[in-house]
Parts: structure tokens; sequence; C-alpha cells
């Protein structure tokens, strides 16, 4: 039997923190993580996924990361 693992979503448009926090985290067990770049894509992804934790940039291209947050809890 598969254990479920505990979906996070990473916000972030930095390309290489999203690969080191997606390895050091999936690494550490019973996390599957899914990046976004954007506050757009954030709030499409969580829409779609519902994850159960986030962790976002607030310094971020386009809608920053307070914007995307209104977006996140508006959900």
């Amino acid at each position: 039997m598969t254990e479920a693992r505990t979906l996070i979503l990473h916000v972030e448009d930095d390309v290489s923190q999203q690969s080191l926090v997606r390895i050091s985290l999936e690494r550490a067990g019973a996390y599957q993580v899914r990046s976004a770049g954007d506050g757009d894509e954030a709030v499409a992804l969580a829409r779609a996924l519902s994850p159960r934790l986030l962790l976002l940039d607030l310094d971020l291209p386009g809608m920053d990361g307070v914007a995307t947050l209104r977006g996140l809890r508006a959900i």
C-alpha cells in the first residue's frame, strides 16, 4: 500500500530556489511539492490541487505575494 504524501504548493519565481525546496522537502519524507512561478499560476494550482501547505515568496513578478495570498484566501 502506498502512503499518501502531503501536498505543498511552493510559490517562487527563482527556478533554482524551486528546485532546492522541492528536493529538500521530498527527500525529507512524506511530502510532494508543486511549484508555481507567479501569483496567477499559484491561484490556478491551488484551485486544482487543494494543497495542505503553502510556501509563498512575497517578491513575485506581476501579482506580488500579498495579492497572491488574497487570491488564495478567496478560494
